[in-house]
C-alpha cells in the first residue's frame, strides 16, 4: 500500500512542510512494512507473522494521525518519530515516550488499543482502552503537553 499526498500551494513554506509531512509518512511506511519484509523465521520462533490487513490498518491509522497533527502548527511542531515493532501475536506495535509518558499502539486486523503509562506521585499508573481514529489526536495531545 502505497500512500498518497499532495498539496498544492503558491506558499512555498507550506510546500516545504507538506514534502517533509509526505517523507515522514513513506519513512513510517516503510518501518510498518519492513516488519514483515525482514527475514525472520516467524513460524520457528512461534510469533505469529503480522497479516496484510494489520499493516495497511497501522499504516491508515498512522497517516490519519499525522494529518491530523499537521493541521496545527503547535503540534507539527512537536512531532517525533514513534518505534515500530510487532508483537509475538502479530501485532504492529506503535510507540513514543515523552518525558515521564510513554504511549502504545497495538494494530491486529480490526483490533485496536492503546496503552497510557505515566508518573504521578512516584507511582506508575496506566490507561488501556479502545483505539480510534477520532482519538488518536487527543492521545498525542496527551502525550507531548
Amino acid at each position: 500500500m502505497k500512500l498518497d499526498y499532495s498539496e498544492k500551494s503558491p506558499d512555498t513554506h507550506k510546500v516545504t512542510i507538506a514534502s517533509e509531512k509526505y517523507s515522514i509518512l513513506q519513512e513510517i511506511e516503510q518501518s510498518i512494512n519492513n516488519i514483515v519484509d525482514i527475514e525472520f523465521d516467524w513460524e520457528g520462533k512461534r510469533f505469529e507473522k503480522p497479516s496484510s490487513e494489520t499493516l495497511s490498518d497501522a499504516i491508515d491509522l498512522m497517516k490519519s494521525l499525522l494529518l491530523q497533527i499537521y493541521l496545527n502548527n503547535d503540534l507539527w511542531s512537536k512531532w517525533f518519530d514513534p518505534f515500530i515493532y510487532s508483537n509475538e501475536v502479530g501485532y504492529i506495535c506503535i510507540g513514543w515516550h515523552y518525558e515521564d509518558k510513554a504511549l502504545h499502539f497495538r494494530i491486529k486486523n480490526n483490533d485496536m488499543n492503546y496503552r497510557k503509562i505515566w508518573s504521578s506521585s512516584g507511582k506508575t499508573k496506566s490507561e488501556k482502552k479502545q483505539l480510534n481514529l477520532q482519538n488518536c489526536i487527543s492521545l498525542w495531545k496527551w502525550l507531548i503537553e
